[in-house]
């Protein structure tokens, strides 16, 4: 097997290790699941990159211990557009993540506007999909490939206990591709329920 397909097997196996995590004895697995849903700007740190554009995200997590807990999340990351001239042709290309993250939340225990910090595994669709009036001179530019990844953030929300909370969520995500690593930067305004 090459380098690849062992990296991707990993990841699915760790999401898969965060998705069996155990409960607390004697509590109901959905009674204490908690949600999550984040929309916001994301932006793309690659060669030719365009200046970034929205990310949405949603996820749901169950209590592991009394400041940690394990779940998964969905998200979209549409990065933007960038411009391409080569002699006479022009080419656009239009930059998209699909991730889809095991996570660990932790709720750290001393003072301050950081409520919670998160990180984990993930599987990543990077996308750049080419229009141009002549696609041979462009062929270098398009992506659409999945590959393994690492997600992490911080939020800054209120560790009081409600049922309803919203924060500012600052974060990072690393994605293995064939051709160029890809890096993303996000900041989004997200609903804790």
């Amino acid at each position: 097997m090459t380098r690849r397909p062992l990296a991707v097997l990993r990841t699915l196996g760790l999401i898969g290790l965060l998705a069996i995590v155990p409960v607390r004895a004697g509590a109901s697995p959905f009674s204490e699941m908690r949600g999550h849903l984040g929309f916001g700007y994301a932006k793309l740190f690659a060669t030719d990159a365009p200046g970034g554009s929205m990310a949405a995200a949603a996820g749901l997590d169950l209590p592991v211990t009394t400041d940690l807990r394990a779940g998964i999340e969905a998200g979209i990351d549409l990065l933007g557009s960038s411009a391409f001239e080569r002699g006479s042709l022009l080419g656009e290309v239009d930059y998209s993540v699909f991730e889809l993250l095991g996570q660990v939340h932790w709720k750290p225990s001393w003072r301050g506007p950081v409520g919670r910090v998160s990180i984990g595994p993930g599987l990543f669709k990077a996308k750049a999909d080419l229009n141009s009036s002549g696609p041979a001179a462009f062929e270098d530019l398009p992506v659409n490939e999945w590959g393994p990844g690492v997600a992490g953030s911080v939020t800054f929300i209120s560790r009081k206990a409600s049922k309803v909370s919203a924060g500012l969520e600052l974060g990072g995500r690393w994605i293995a591709l064939s051709k160029e690593d890809w890096s993303l930067f996000n900041a989004r305004l997200v609903i804790h329920y």
